[in-house]
């Protein structure tokens, strides 16, 4: 179990938000894993000492209150979700729209150049001899799967190495 998910249900659980059945199968999971047993006797005493911080001081209860009402999370209507998703496709459209413009006029200009001023084409360097290039992959039938296969460039035949 992943340490967020036993924080969510310790706390949940302390909170009585739990159902019964989900109580009982915390209970028994942190009976077999004593080290999550562990940190949730941590995550226990730390909101018991939050409990009764906010008894001694009721104003903090305010504040822990009002941030709770900042961070929930609102509802999204149908048609919110729409306007959202009709947005994205907009954008996606003028960036694209953007782009193949973009595109069409740089390589227009590009068909305008000076060609003279471009340097003539040399002929490709010669290739270096790589020592990977003597070998090659081979499917090897008789007994399923790959086979690598060194090539001897002299007498052009194959030799499993």
């Amino acid at each position: 179990m992943k340490i967020e998910s036993l924080h969510a249900l310790v706390i949940d659980h302390h909170l009585g938000e739990l159902a019964p059945e989900a109580a009982e199968m915390l209970e028994h999971f942190l009976e077999l894993h004593p080290e999550s047993r562990t940190e949730a006797e941590r995550i226990r005493e730390s909101l018991a000492v939050t409990a009764t911080t906010v008894q001694h001081h009721p104003e903090l209860a305010f504040i822990t209150a009002l941030s709770a009402s900042v961070t929930r999370p609102r509802t999204v209507t149908l048609w919110q979700r729409s306007a959202r998703a009709a947005a994205v496709a907009a954008l996606a459209l003028i960036t694209g729209l953007s782009g193949f413009i973009a595109g069409r006029t740089s390589s227009s200009s590009s068909v305008t150049t000076n060609h003279s001023a471009i340097a003539p084409e040399q002929p490709p360097a010669a290739r270096t001899p790589s020592p990977w290039a003597r070998y090659r992959l081979v499917t090897n039938s008789t007994k399923g799967g790959m086979t690598v296969v060194r090539i001897d460039p002299t007498n052009n035949t194959s030799a499993l190495q």
